[in-house]
């Protein structure tokens, strides 16, 4: 193993995250599906229902946890080669990662409180109005609904000092298997810093570059992915991508103490700033352009 890929494995720890949620869809009897096309046997197709579609304070769950997922995690952990839910953290991020989990799960304890709360009311709508094909067998009971959620992690590296103790075969085994991952996590770690920050920096100039000199509303939001990105960088460059180090160090020249309000009241100074952040995004072009595809539109949507 290289200096490099065995440092990617000395800088990172495994986080693993388990979680589940109240399963509010069930299956449509098959009596109630019209289809409408000769060629379609009703047989072959499966119609789901939302038991509670109108909930807020289910939507308001889920819609934390992929908030949560999408601003936290996505820009700090390394691309990991293992199963889902398993992600690669720097060792820097690890305990601004805790505080932020345990933040969370705050929140989201509240969140489902809330839920609790009004759910016998929204079960009963929901059994009330005809067009919903529920049926009381349909919900869980409160108590089952509450136990239905559930965020949970733990922290485990890849040592493999004790299995070298009890086989020598085993453990050059196993190793070769941890190089083999080491060199995937490495290959990827620079593809993720390069592809993420260009969709950024693509999206970025759509919102406030104006091909036409139309007016365009920059919304309080609209460096949230930028801010999120460059803050966490130096964590996530375990490569020591110096490439993208010094467009990481323009653009922070670019957008520092930058606030929607100044861009809202300066917008020549924007557009030229859009130029700009197009300019980066053309060299991040050449960089990415020989690496392996690699699919972060649902990180930054």
């Amino acid at each position: 193993m290289t200096d490099q890929m065995n440092s990617i494995l000395e800088q990172t720890i495994m986080l693993q995250i388990s979680r589940s949620a109240f399963g509010g869809t069930r299956k449509v009897n098959d009596a109630h599906v019209k289809v409408t096309r000769d060629e379609v046997e009703v047989d072959g197709v499966d119609v789901i229902r939302r038991l509670l579609p109108k909930s807020k304070e289910l939507k308001a769950i889920t819609n934390a946890r992929g908030r949560f997922h999408r601003m936290v995690l996505d820009f700090i952990k390394v691309p990991s080669p293992f199963s889902r839910g398993v992600y690669a953290i720097p060792l820097a991020a690890v305990e601004q990662v805790e505080d932020r989990l345990l933040a969370y799960v705050a929140e989201e304890l509240d969140l489902i409180d809330a839920f609790i709360e009004v759910y016998p009311a929204q079960m009963a709508d929901a059994l009330a109005d005809p067009t919903s094909l529920a049926q009381s067998r349909d919900f869980p009971s409160v108590e089952d609904v509450a136990d239905a959620f559930a965020y949970s992690w733990q922290w485990y590296d890849l040592g493999l000092g004790k299995l070298k103790t009890v086989s020598a075969k085993l453990y050059k085994t196993e190793r070769a298997k941890q190089v083999a991952k080491a060199e995937e996590m490495f290959a990827e770690a620079r593809v993720q810093l390069r592809s993420m920050l260009l969709l950024i920096l693509q999206e970025f100039r759509e919102k406030i570059f104006s091909e036409t000199g139309e007016k365009k509303i920059f919304r309080n939001s609209v460096l949230d992915k930028v801010n999120a990105y460059l803050a966490t960088f130096e964590l996530r460059n375990l490569t020591d991508d110096a490439e993208t180090q010094e467009i990481v160090t323009s653009l922070r020249q670019l957008t520092g103490g930058l606030t929607p309000d100044v861009m809202r009241s300066n917008e020549d100074y924007t557009q030229q700033m859009a130029q700009q952040v197009g300019d980066m995004a053309g060299t991040l072009e050449g960089l990415v352009a020989g690496d392996r595809a690699y699919n972060f539109e649902e990180e930054v949507a």
